[in-house]
């Protein structure tokens, strides 16, 4: 039985199949890097209310993929959903990235409403 390197990870040849679901590849990577960075940016261009529901969205797709206890949802100040979205961005998987990007993209096709004068 030989090592071998898969995807940056060390696998022993002959492991049970399990072990390789959720490996990606090249493209796929690039393609997760790529969706983080973009919600990374764009999000910082959204209003606070679109930015919360993108972290719920997030949040809620991330509950379902891991099991464990979990933490009721909580109402965040404005620079701690920025850095809920930062820091959860970087533990997507590819299927919850691309759901935040479809998000962000109806996102910037709802017309945007301007601030009330006063």
């Amino acid at each position: 039985m030989g090592i071998k390197t898969l995807v940056g990870l060390w696998v022993v040849e002959g492991m049970h199949d399990r072990y390789y679901k959720g490996m990606l590849s090249g493209r796929n990577i690039r393609r997760l890097l790529e969706l983080r960075e973009r919600i990374r940016n764009e999000v910082l261009a959204l209003p606070l209310s679109q930015q919360r529901q993108l972290l719920r969205l997030m949040e809620t797709a991330r509950r379902e993929r891991l099991p464990g206890p979990r933490d009721p949802l909580r109402e965040l100040a404005a620079g701690e959903v920025l850095r809920e979205i930062k820091w959860l961005s970087g533990t997507l998987s590819l299927e919850e990235a691309e759901a935040a990007a479809r998000a962000l993209d109806r996102f910037r096709q709802l017309p945007r409403r301007r601030a009330a004068r006063r």
